[in-house]
């Protein structure tokens, strides 16, 4: 799932990286969302930076392909392309969160 909301990750009652509440433990979920349950999530002339992002990755999987370079597109590389782009974009401002209660980083989002 992907939350590109202010608050986003208070879908999920997650409040920083390594804060999971029970209800969400061992769950198969994969969510990505915009920023902190307290944050704010900034937007440009067209989409919110984290949305700006997922489309830039979506459709230029070469600028997150990184770790290795294989033409597939894991979750992880797109968490770490989300989370680097969006802070660039916002100046810092905006921190995205992704919650992977399991193997899910490794499934591969898309191959080109």
């Amino acid at each position: 799932m992907f939350a590109d909301t202010c608050h986003a990750s208070g879908v999920t009652r997650i409040q920083s990286r390594g804060n999971i509440p029970s209800p969400w433990q061992g769950s198969s979920r994969l969510i990505l969302s915009a920023c902190t349950a307290n944050g704010e999530s900034f937007e440009s002339e067209n989409h919110g930076y984290f949305t700006q992002a997922l489309l830039e990755a979506s459709s230029d999987a070469t600028l997150a392909d990184k770790i290795p370079t294989d033409g597939k597109l894991t979750v992880s590389e797109l968490k770490a392309y989300l989370e680097y782009q969006v802070e660039k974009l916002s100046n810092g401002n905006q921190r995205p969160l992704l919650y992977d209660p399991g193997e899910a980083s490794r499934v591969v989002f898309f191959e080109f």
